[in-house]
């Protein structure tokens, strides 16, 4: 089943957070200053793996920082959380008004 991560960052400051997920896209709202990362993988395993790869990476191998802030389907990394979503939650996204960001 395909996955897609998705992360917000609601201010500019929490941009900053949202580029540590380095995710492929990254569109910023024109009418606010909110931005939104997205990535699509070919199936959740995928995703949970790109996951946990980056919280070891942001957290540089702490266990207990890694597990606080790594779950099953998302991350946190400082002031923003990322999202795994598939099904028809992950469609809905593909054909929202978050792809229509200017990059």
């Amino acid at each position: 089943m395909k996955a897609i991560i998705v992360a917000t960052a609601q201010t500019h400051y929490q941009s900053t957070s949202l580029m540590e997920f380095n995710l492929a896209n990254t569109n910023k709202n024109p009418y606010s200053s909110e931005m939104v990362g997205y990535q699509d993988f070919e199936t959740i395993k995928q995703a949970r793996k790109y996951l946990k790869d980056r919280a070891e990476m942001y957290y540089q191998n702490d266990l207990k920082a890694i597990s606080l802030h790594l779950h099953r389907n998302s991350l946190t990394l400082d002031a923003v959380n990322a999202s795994i979503i598939t099904g028809s939650e992950r469609l809905d996204f593909m054909e929202s008004s978050n792809r229509k960001y200017i990059r």
